[in-house]
């Protein structure tokens, strides 16, 4: 954004102008961030004050338009004057500056805001204005965010093909009655790993291919079935000696 003339003009007596934001939302700890440049009429003689100058206001869920002052604070405040937009002792930025980060600590308040950048000048000197880039929103995201979410979930085992052990993991969401079992490939089961309950969360198991019986099986394709009483997940393997 510029405010001003086009390409290097300068902006206009008695000029007021608003470039309006898009909804940004406020989680926690926010902060707005952008850069900006000026060039705008600023007191000679009195170095708090300024003719012409910009600020910047918020609306938080929709609501009224509230002035927010950056880290640090704006630099001048409006002398008083009836040509120009702004009431006297409006803080602003004003005078002239290279391209400077503007940060607004906004971790006092959450929810959807809105951000204006109002520029206004006096009916007097006009300089080159104010240009706006890079802004952008700055938000933590709390910790139960990060969470993963776990689902009911059986693994690929590993390795596979396998000699002569492999390891078989599996996600519980929550603490469930869990049956693990292994068939061959004619259906019937050759051995049961896990009959019992189990707490939520990532658990692995190791089969060392031997039946229920303790004796090595053959070589071959082989089945491990997961139950957690609600759902059924089923995955193949191979044993190679």
């Amino acid at each position: 954004m510029k405010f001003g003339g086009i390409g290097n003009l300068n902006y206009a007596n008695s000029a007021y102008g608003v470039l309006e934001s898009p909804e940004l939302p406020l989680v926690l700890n926010a902060q707005l961030h952008f850069f900006h440049w000026m060039d705008a009429e600023n007191h000679t003689t009195n170095p708090q004050y300024a003719w012409d100058g910009g600020l910047i206001q918020m609306s938080l869920n929709g609501g009224e338009w509230t002035q927010i002052t950056p880290i640090g604070g704006y630099p001048y405040k409006i002398y008083n004057n009836v040509a120009s937009p702004f009431p006297a002792e409006t803080r602003v930025y004003s005078g002239t500056f290279d391209w400077t980060e503007a940060v607004f600590d906004l971790s006092g308040y959450t929810g959807t805001a809105k951000f204006r950048f109002v520029f206004g000048s006096d009916g007097a000197v006009t300089k080159e204005g104010w240009y706006i880039d890079d802004l952008y929103m700055e938000n933590e995201v709390p910790n139960s965010d990060l969470v993963e979410t776990i689902h009911f979930e059986l693994y690929e085992n590993y390795p596979n093909p396998f000699n002569p052990t492999t390891t078989i993991s599996f996600n519980l969401p929550k603490n469930a009655p869990v049956n693990l079992e292994i068939f061959n490939l004619k259906g019937q089961k050759v051995r049961t790993l896990i009959n019992s309950e189990l707490k939520a969360g990532k658990h692995n198991i190791i089969w060392n291919g031997l039946d229920n019986d303790g004796k090595q099986v053959a070589s071959g394709v082989y089945f491990y079935r997961l139950s957690n009483g609600e759902q059924i997940l089923t995955h193949k393997m191979m044993l190679m000696k």
